[in-house]
C-alpha cells in the first residue's frame, strides 16, 4: 500500500515493481506520468490510462497543454517497442497498456 499525498510522487517513492498502475490525473503531466508508471511497473505488469481521448480534443487536433499531454502520452504508450496498447471503448476511451 502507497501513502496519501500525490500519486506520481508516491508511485517515484514506492520501493516494490507494481503489477497494476492507474493513472487519472492532470492530462498535462500523463508523458510524465507514463514514465514514471512505466520505471515503477514490473514486466508484464498493466497501465490503465482513464480518459485518453478527450471529449475527441485529441483526434481534433486541439492544442491546449492537457491535449498536447494525452497527444504525447498516445505517441509514446503506442508507439514504443515493449509496449502493447489498445484503447476500450468506454466513456472517453481507457487505454490499456501492457508491460512486456
Amino acid at each position: 500500500m502507497l501513502p496519501a499525498g500525490d500519486g506520481l510522487e508516491a508511485l517515484e517513492r514506492a520501493e516494490e515493481l507494481q503489477d497494476v498502475v492507474f493513472l487519472d490525473g492532470k492530462k498535462e503531466e500523463y508523458p510524465r506520468a507514463l514514465s514514471v508508471a512505466l520505471s515503477r511497473l514490473r514486466a508484464g505488469g498493466l497501465l490503465v490510462a482513464n480518459s485518453v481521448l478527450w471529449g475527441g480534443a485529441v483526434a481534433r487536433g486541439e492544442m491546449d497543454a492537457a491535449t498536447a499531454g494525452l497527444r504525447e502520452y498516445a505517441r509514446v504508450a503506442f508507439g514504443s517497442e515493449g509496449l502493447v496498447s489498445t484503447l476500450l471503448p468506454v466513456r472517453d476511451r481507457v487505454a490499456l497498456t501492457w508491460k512486456r
